[in-house]
């Protein structure tokens, strides 16, 4: 599996070589994690995209320190 991340500025590419499946807890808990998650409101700015045991936050901005300020104020909301 291949991610990326890029910005104006860089590109940073990587190989995923592990990721996380499976739970002890079963499917259910993942879904009730997801779930609110999902229903979370996030800023126009944010999006969720979630696909079987994988969930990804994208925080769109136009420099570095957006992205870092959006991406705190989105992770202060999912830790409440």
């Amino acid at each position: 599996m291949f991610a990326f991340i890029s910005t104006n500025s860089m590109r940073i590419d990587t190989t995923v070589k592990k990721v996380p499946q499976g739970s002890c807890c079963g499917p259910g808990y993942r879904d009730i994690q997801y779930n609110s998650l999902l229903n979370l409101n996030f800023a126009k700015w944010t999006g969720t995209i979630a696909f079987a045991d994988f969930l990804l936050i994208v925080v769109k901005a136009t420099t570095v320190a957006e992205v870092e300020n959006f991406t705190n104020m989105e992770m202060s909301q999912i830790t409440k």
